[in-house]
């Protein structure tokens, strides 16, 4: 094999390598990502306690910018949420909460 071609070779394995650690740390982000937020995807399938769990986390995570009242506050908005269901099962109709 010729010398360029070696090189050429290893310096698309090189990259390789770098682009799957990328994605790799790319993913750990989500997944942290959607532990922390998750919650707001699917809060009227998820029980009380989990939905107390949930809250104190993120709080937890952000006592900055979140004070104690927002486990309370999800609390109320799951059960006010629960209101617009749609006809399917755990699906909540975005509209009812958007404004023009």
């Amino acid at each position: 094999m010729h010398a360029c071609v070696r090189h050429a070779s290893a310096r698309l394995a090189s990259f390789i390598d770098q682009f799957i650690a990328s994605l790799d740390q790319r993913l750990q982000a989500y997944k942290l990502l959607g532990g922390q937020f998750g919650c707001f995807g699917c809060v009227s399938t998820l029980s009380s306690e989990e939905l107390l769990t949930t809250a104190k986390t993120l709080v937890g995570s952000y006592p900055n910018d979140l004070d104690s009242s927002f486990v309370d506050e999800l609390c109320h908005f799951a059960k006010f949420a629960d209101i617009f269901k749609d006809d399917e099962q755990g699906n909540i109709s975005v509209s009812y909460f958007c404004t023009n």
